[in-house]
């Protein structure tokens, strides 16, 4: 007997099945382990930490809310607290929003939201120097929420409002537009989420804020290709107005991301979004996933208190943490000691 199906009931069907069969369905048999964290550093002394990165021997933490020493370096291997630099102002070179994106070759990316500029600050002179090292220089692009660099004078700017957000610059101009949305409709928005570029396998990733996705592409002459995605647990959303819309039933998404040696590292908060209550400890991340480079989720990690940062080597598979309980501290876990 044939039965004929509505198209939108077709359609309906084909979106779950394609979340059915392209989400990581193997995650249900993924071993969860349980992981010690050992101290590097006790009670950071900061309202808020912003982005966490390692560099060679040091690690670099973000304080937005410091009106003096928003970048904060400490030596990695005893914790201590080494500079802080850069100023909140309107003055020239100073900042209104700083967040450091990412590093490259041996200078740290900084991009100002407000002032639409980035600088350049080379990593010795946040070591050194004792005088302010920012200085900003303006971006050909404008309306973007976050910019990474990936080579020489070229980087890619996020603009979360465009179907196509990811815009490959190079010297003053656009040279190539890309990004898959994470879900499976014609919207004319991307939802947010964090940009990481790792400069040895020449890949970029993108992990969702919102929602529980990584997606990965990979160098491609002039631009990047998608590779792979991997949509952890289905997603619950409305489409009204041409964009996405996410229900209290929604998985949170990764609240940050890493490249170590062997993974790359999220952190997931494996709440709802209707159980997540702001800055509340209570309700913050406490598992990692661990994703090997061709997209499979190898382990995950429950850790023993809520974190908030995590960062890596690209040559260690050494993980920095910054934790939220009893203080805000800087821990680390070494995942050999897990034999992985």
């Amino acid at each position: 007997m044939n039965i004929d199906i509505p198209f939108y009931m077709k359609k309906y069907l084909f979106f779950w099945l394609f979340v059915l069969f392209t989400a990581c369905s193997h995650q249900q048999t993924v071993e969860r382990i349980s992981v010690q964290l050992d101290t590097v550093h006790n009670s950071l002394f900061t309202r808020f930490p912003g982005s966490l990165l390692i560099f060679n021997d040091y690690i670099i933490l973000g304080d937005p809310f410091a009106e003096k020493g928003f970048v904060k370096i400490f030596q990695r291997h005893t914790g201590a607290e080494i500079n802080a630099i850069g100023i909140i102002g309107k003055g020239q070179n100073e900042c209104l929003s700083p967040d450091f994106m990412n590093y490259f070759q041996d200078h740290l990316v900084l991009y100002d939201f407000e002032l639409n500029k980035k600088a350049l600050i080379p990593i010795d002179s946040l070591i050194h120097s004792k005088n302010n090292p920012v200085h900003l220089t303006s971006v050909p692009v404008s309306n973007i929420h976050s910019l990474i660099q990936t080579g020489d004078d070229e980087y890619v700017a996020a603009d979360y409002l465009q179907p196509l957000p990811f815009h490959l610059i190079r010297g003053e101009q656009t040279t190539a537009t890309f990004g898959k949305n994470p879900v499976d409709e014609d919207v004319n928005t991307f939802t947010q989420g964090q940009m990481s570029y790792h400069p040895l396998r020449k890949i970029f990733v993108y992990t969702d804020n919102r929602n529980p996705y990584i997606a990965l592409y990979k160098r491609d002459g002039t631009s990047f290709s998608f590779e792979w995605e991997c949509q952890i647990k289905t997603p619950h959303y409305r489409v009204y107005d041409n964009a996405i819309h996410w229900e209290r039933e929604q998985p949170s998404g990764i609240m940050d991301a890493t490249f170590s040696k062997d993974y790359i590292v999220c952190l997931l908060n494996e709440l709802k979004i209707r159980e997540v209550n702001g800055r509340e400890i209570d309700t913050a991340p406490k598992a990692i996933y661990l994703f090997d480079y061709d997209g499979q989720l190898v382990k995950i990690l429950d850790l023993p208190v809520p974190a908030i940062r995590i960062a890596s080597a690209i040559d260690s598979n050494v993980i920095y943490i910054v934790e939220l309980e009893p203080d805000y501290d800087i821990v680390k876990c070494d995942l050999s000691s897990y034999g992985l």
